[in-house]
């Protein structure tokens, strides 16, 4: 039985198929582009990486081989979404705020809350959020956070 990723493979040349493999364990492009033979500098190599990486068949061939992975691990989008929640709506005393932002900030990414192409359109970009002047930084983070945990 042919797979997905067997098909999406034999698209590749052979070195597209090296990159392709390399990238898939290694997350590096420069790495990828080097381990398949292609020659220069690490910025010529970033480039060939890029050039690679927005070629559909050589992004569909790392699709093909990372889908099964991600599959065996059970992580979906929705799990993932689901444990950013989770530390960007946990109290304030649990998660160091700098967590709690950074899920936020990807929650908003997802969204597409800061460029105007939102996923969901009951989500509303702009907030109305006050804070009083005569607040401590501690009073304001804990209004904050209860404002966001309210939206």
């Amino acid at each position: 039985m042919t797979t997905s990723a067997d098909k999406a493979l034999k698209k590749l040349t052979p070195k597209q198929h090296i990159f392709v493999s390399e990238y898939v364990q290694s997350h590096n492009g420069v790495s990828a582009t080097r381990a398949a033979g292609y020659k220069g500098s690490d910025q010529t190599l970033r480039s060939v990486a890029h050039e690679n990486l927005t070629k559909p068949h050589i992004k569909d061939a790392i699709e093909a081989l990372i889908k099964p992975a991600l599959e065996e691990a059970q992580i979906n989008t929705e799990k993932i979404i689901g444990e950013l929640k989770l530390i960007a709506f946990a109290p304030a005393s649990e998660v160091p705020l700098s967590n709690k932002i950074s899920a936020l900030k990807l929650l908003g990414d997802y969204l597409g809350m800061w460029n105007g192409n939102k996923k969901d359109e009951s989500i509303k970009p702009s907030l109305n959020f006050h804070c009083s002047p005569n607040w401590t930084p501690d009073e304001a983070r804990r209004a904050l956070l209860e404002f966001l945990r309210n939206q």
